[in-house]
């Protein structure tokens, strides 16, 4: 089943002319295929800073061939409640009621705004304004671009345009000459006019040293601490490599105690098993194999009191107790204990 609108015209856009309160963002022509009736819609955005409750708007119509047919179409959108920036009237359709039009051109002819003031137009002269270029296409290395977007912004995509009595600002936002700073994000005309690639290269880099400390992986803060060396006194460097310095140490420490900690409950479960197995066993185990119990004996008591003296000498450096002493010194008095069962069993 086909569709039932057919689209035959678009408006070029953003249109604007000079000191107009709005923009007309887009506009199409569309057929009803049901009725043959046409549509037009045109989309507009407030650039003003009042808020617009009524725009009247004039539309030129033209045939196949672009030849003008006399009578133009006028429409006016009322009880409008609309913002700066707040785009509206696309969901007024205008019906056109001479089916030979295919194409129109719009201009508005008056604006009236919630404080009673109206803008009236005296110019047929609405021309787009220059496409703003992604910011890619002015910064591509990468480092830079993350400093461009670490001073102006997440949403700093776009090179900034100056057309008219306008500037696009690089957030994408309409903005007037005599508006220093953008309305929507803050950035200053003259800070986006005159951008020190080389500083941003630096804020980028920083920014991105900064992020891998966060890090838990050593080899992302040891690239941090390149990144922050390479930098010199740009900012807290000298610092950050310091505290990236005292978060690598950290990290070893607790991977050494992670190992440590392993390595005694793998002994734990091992003696365990082993006295289990005694128990179980005893005394078949030992009439053919007496020399074995003896050197697992040997073995755990050497490895307890290995760990013994290492928390000893932890606490007496420290002064910390912790979990750790306490169970090897546990586990040195199991071994040694079952040393000596084992020889007292032979």
């Amino acid at each position: 089943m086909s569709e039932r609108y057919s689209r035959i015209f678009s408006l070029c856009n953003n249109l604007y002319t000079e000191g107009a309160p709005i923009v007309i963002k887009a506009g199409a022509l569309h057929k009803d295929n049901e009725t043959s009736w046409l549509i037009a819609q045109l989309k507009f955005q407030n650039i003003s800073q009042k808020t617009v409750k009524l725009v009247k708007v004039e539309l030129k119509c033209f045939d196949s061939v672009e030849r003008p047919i006399e009578e133009n179409v006028t429409y006016e959108y009322l009880d409008l409640n609309e913002a700066r920036d707040s785009d509206f009237g696309s969901n007024r359709p205008i019906r056109i009621a001479n089916t030979s039009v295919r194409s129109f051109s719009a201009r508005v002819t008056e604006v009236g705004f919630c404080d009673n003031t109206i803008w009236k137009n005296q110019t047929d002269a609405w021309n787009p304004i220059p496409a703003q270029n992604a910011i890619q296409s002015l910064i591509s290395d990468h480092e830079t671009l993350i400093g461009y977007k670490n001073i102006f912004g997440n949403n700093a995509n776009h090179t900034i345009v100056e057309t008219k009595d306008l500037w696009l600002c690089t957030c994408g936002s309409i903005n007037h000459t005599i508006e220093q700073r953008c309305h929507k994000c803050n950035s200053a005309l003259t800070d986006l006019k005159s951008i020190d690639t080389h500083l941003l290269k630096k804020e980028g880099a920083y920014f991105l040293a900064c992020k891998a400390c966060q890090s838990s992986d050593v080899n992302q803060i040891k690239e941090a601490i390149t990144i922050f060396e390479r930098l010199g006194d740009f900012k807290d460097s000298t610092a950050q490599i310091l505290n990236a310095k005292d978060q690598i140490a950290n990290a070893k420490q607790r991977e050494k105690e992670r190992k440590d900690t392993l390595f005694l409950l793998f002994e734990l479960i091992a003696i365990i098993g082993i006295i289990a197995v005694n128990y179980l066993s005893a005394p078949q185990m030992f009439s053919g194999y007496s020399s074995l119990p003896v050197l697992i004996g040997f073995l755990l008591v050497l490895t307890g009191l290995f760990f013994a003296i290492k928390q000893i000498v932890a606490y007496l450096r420290k002064k910390i107790f912790d979990f750790r002493f306490f169970y090897s010194i546990l586990m040195f008095l199991i071994s040694t204990g079952y040393a000596i069962f084992v020889i007292l069993q032979l």
